[in-house]
């Protein structure tokens, strides 16, 4: 069974939020002065890139042999799916990314702070 995890990105302090900040876990000491003006929460597909790190909703990942090679990932109709703007059809299930189907892929950003990566 997966991690559930999720986040949110903050405008006003253009970072991002995660729940283990809000439930205070992590020994994290919070201190907001104002209004937290935060995008909808994004969810933790339970998968990581060959780097380790967790891909979340609303990361950039840069997939090798495909085409285009940068997708925005997404939760559509109950699953995690890449999508890309220029992309014609469905979305595609993010298992097909999985290392066992030879694909490796790399979290290089996301849609807030690097949505030129898109190429849009």
């Amino acid at each position: 069974m997966r991690e559930i995890k999720f986040r949110a990105w903050d405008k006003n302090s253009k970072t991002f939020i995660t729940h283990e900040l809000i439930n205070g876990k992590e020994d994290a000491v919070i201190s907001i002065c104002g209004f937290v003006d935060l995008e909808p929460w994004q969810q933790f597909t339970g998968l990581k890139d060959k780097n380790g790190k967790e891909i979340f909703e609303g990361n950039l990942i840069a997939a090798k042999n495909y085409n285009p090679s940068v997708y925005e990932i997404k939760f559509i109709e109950g699953g995690f799916c890449a999508t890309h703007p220029n992309l014609k059809g469905y979305p595609i299930d993010i298992n097909h990314f999985y290392p066992s189907t030879g694909c490796e892929i790399e979290v290089i950003g996301n849609i807030y702070e690097n949505k030129d990566l898109l190429n849009i």
